[in-house]
């Protein structure tokens, strides 16, 4: 039983230190048509965990692992979309 507490244990403070690791971003954009092809161009980059767009703010809000993937591949990927980065909120 110990065994099962130390094991639940350990996975919540793995857990926890991916958290910290995780940043979030919200960029807005211009030349956004469609959230649906920028969301997945986003999505599919690994080191991303989520990426949801706001047509009617023409922002896109992004969860990633910095030591996975960096701004300028997702910057890359909303340009590869035909949408321009106009400024971030942090």
């Amino acid at each position: 039983m110990n065994r099962f507490y130390n094991d639940l244990e350990e996975q919540y403070e793995i857990e926890a230190a991916k958290k910290l690791a995780e940043k979030e971003i919200i960029l807005n954009l211009s030349g956004m048509d469609s959230t649906d092809s920028i969301e997945q161009a986003v999505k599919g980059l690994p080191g991303v965990k989520q990426a949801a767009t706001r047509m009617e703010d023409k922002q896109i809000k992004i969860t990633y692992l910095p030591e996975q993937v960096d701004l300028e591949q997702i910057k890359e990927a909303i340009q590869e979309e035909g949408c321009q980065i106009i400024n971030r909120l942090d």
